[in-house]
């Protein structure tokens, strides 16, 4: 289990890699060679996956880099893009957890244009920049077990959905007009036709929790909003099941953890 952080050292920003064993008690620095080796431009780590059944076989996204490593996060080595490119620093991934040799990767670029790409076996299959209009950004993917081809992805401003894995694209929710960010999607392990989707707005420090729910794949949608909770800024989403439970997982801006148990699924 591994965690990543970015510190100060020397007026620079170093990005660092750390370790537990025991379950998140204690850590410490993991060496690494991620981001580079010019601190004037070293990329700090933003997200990461391992490939199942392969510990040592991992995938990291930078500023606008997606990098692999076979010892198990030692050494680092691009496959897309370069370090040190300028782009915002946040990129989120996805691999395809029953196609392994497929990633889906997405940001924002230097000119606030959201990109998505597609990658298989290490190598570019296709990319967008005008996917969704712009400015925008992704902010989640989420692949679907039961069907590998479908993929959901979050951006400022919309949800969209692809069945054929990226050769058309369907608007699920549309909230630009809002300056809505899908940080948040899940899928229930116990029926892929529900589909669970929460929004942070922008510059809204105070905003009600809201979750959206659809038991039709997207296709329709309803809204239950929580006003006990004030500040309901969703900037993840978990689903765990539990019996004929769907018990739902929300990081919140400034409002710590929310738990949201579905029940009768």
């Amino acid at each position: 289990m591994s965690s990543v952080v970015n510190l100060k050292e020397n007026e620079g920003l170093v990005s660092k890699l750390y370790k537990t064993n025991d379950t998140g008690n204690t850590w410490s620095v993991f060496e690494s060679n991620f981001g580079g080796s010019d601190p004037r431009f070293r990329d700090g780590l933003s997200d990461f996956e391992e490939v199942l059944g392969h510990p040592n076989h991992l995938y990291a996204t930078g500023q606008s880099v997606i990098a692999k490593s076979l010892d198990r996060g030692k050494t680092w080595q691009p496959i897309w893009g370069e370090w040190g490119m300028v782009a915002q620093p946040s990129m989120n991934m996805a691999l395809n957890p029953i196609l392994p040799n497929e990633l889906w990767v997405g940001g924002q670029g230097p000119i606030e244009n959201g990109y998505l790409v597609h990658l298989k076996n290490d190598r570019e299959e296709k990319s967008w920049n005008d996917l969704v209009p712009n400015p925008t950004v992704v902010k989640e993917i989420v692949i679907d077990r039961d069907n590998p081809q479908t993929i959901y992805v979050g951006w400022e401003g919309e949800l969209s959905k692809t069945t054929d894995n990226g050769k058309t694209w369907k608007t699920l929710i549309d909230r630009h007009a809002e300056s809505h960010f899908f940080f948040g999607i899940g899928i229930s392990p116990g029926n892929s036709n529900i589909i669970y989707a929460a929004k942070w707005k922008k510059a809204m420090e105070r905003q009600i929790l809201e979750i959206y729910h659809s038991k039709d794949k997207g296709l329709t949608w309803e809204t239950t909003a929580f006003p006990q909770i004030a500040r309901g800024g969703v900037w993840d989403l978990k689903v765990i099941r539990s019996g004929n439970q769907d018990r739902l997982y929300l990081g919140l801006d400034k409002g710590g953890i929310a738990e949201v148990i579905v029940d009768n699924l």
